[in-house]
């Protein structure tokens, strides 16, 4: 009787070990979304605000251009990992705006001729040319067709998009005004500059080297000028886009859970610049803003989405102006517009609330 008291004890413990090793597996891997929910199937679209582009490596070296590797300290990918998602589908590429998520979403869309070449440009340098970009076409309606969650930004890079047209309209007319030789060879020579970074799909480093170059010329202020009507005409152009992409999404999966994160304005601490009685970031809040609203009155008719509004979402801080004249200015304006590696847990953390 002993012998049989003493084995079903052992029995006993052994079911008890047991059931301790599986609990805290279980627990482990709970959800850790508001709801609790498990989103198995999670696709990204958007740019470098979703990539992780410019986050900090361990190393002290930056995350540059992803060409669709998942990072995965950036937030959607966090976000992926915190709800088990056992599927990333990851759409999200450096230099995308409004005009070649809808060509992704939608083959026969075509921007209009002001920004037809600069999305081709950006077409080829981010998505890999135009083959791979006709797979993505293909691919990612079944992958949104599939999804549980889908997160989405996207609009900044319409700011920039027109830079080399906008560019060329300046140069065009100043070169028909301008009779010192000197100041025709460095127009020249910025417009021989500009055309090849533009034709890299580097729209921000053009902006970058205009101003460097014009305020040598005392012309910034019409380097900033330049910059400010880019601005205003990528405005027109996400107003007009954005309830098309929205609608597209919700058309092609209507029950997934989408989530859609504001702009913010990167420029805002950026002081005003020589040459000039112009501070950029101010004068652009009223356009990030803008589009802030269009993206909130768009969800307002239609409940397409959550809205995660992140324009207080931490960044690395802008040199003074004189500091960042003397070095490199593209590497400054990529590098403080965008999040810190704690401005991505930040923003992971209210997706996750909000769901």
């Amino acid at each position: 009787m002993k012998q049989w008291n003493r084995t079903v004890s052992t029995l006993l413990a052994l079911v008890m070990i047991l059931s301790l090793s599986v609990l805290p597996a279980g627990a482990k891997s709970a959800s850790k979304a508001a709801s609790g929910k498990d989103y198995k199937t999670v696709t990204v679209i958007g740019d470098s605000l979703a990539t992780g582009y410019m986050i900090q490596n361990a190393d002290g070296t930056y995350v540059e251009h992803t060409h669709g590797k998942r990072i995965r300290a950036a937030w959607p990918s966090r976000v992926a990992d915190s709800v088990d998602a056992t599927v990333y589908n990851n759409y999200a590429r450096e230099g995308s705006g409004t005009n070649e998520i809808l060509r992704l979403l939608d083959p026969d869309y075509e921007p209009d001729a002001y920004f037809k070449e600069v999305s081709d440009r950006v077409v080829e340098k981010y998505f890999d040319g135009e083959a791979a970009f006709a797979m993505y076409q293909k691919k990612v309606r079944t992958d949104l067709e599939q999804s549980d969650l889908i997160l989405l930004n996207c609009g900044s890079n319409d700011l920039f998009a027109t830079v080399n047209t906008v560019f060329r309209k300046l140069m065009n007319n100043e070169l028909d005004s301008v009779k010192a030789q000197a100041k025709r060879k460095v127009l020249l020579q910025l417009k021989d500059t500009v055309d090849a970074l533009v034709a890299e799909g580097q729209f921000a480093k053009a902006w970058a080297t205009i101003y460097q170059v014009l305020s040598t010329i005392n012309m910034a202020d019409d380097a900033v000028e330049a910059l400010l009507e880019c601005a205003t005409r990528g405005y027109m152009n996400f107003q007009k886009n954005w309830g098309r992409i929205a609608k597209t999404i919700h058309d092609i999966n209507p029950d997934a859970q989408v989530v859609v994160i504001s702009l913010f304005n990167g420029v805002q601490g950026l002081g005003t610049l020589p040459g000039t009685n112009v501070s950029i970031g101010n004068a652009l809040d009223p356009i990030f803003n803008g589009m802030n609203a269009r993206i909130v009155s768009c969800n307002a008719v239609h409940n397409y989405y959550r809205y995660i509004d992140i324009t207080k979402v931490e960044h690395p801080a802008w040199p003074d102006v004189v500091t960042m004249l003397s070095g490199d200015i593209y590497g400054y304006m990529m590098l403080c517009t965008h999040p810190t590696r704690n401005g991505h847990k930040w923003i992971a953390k209210k997706v996750l609330k909000a769901i």
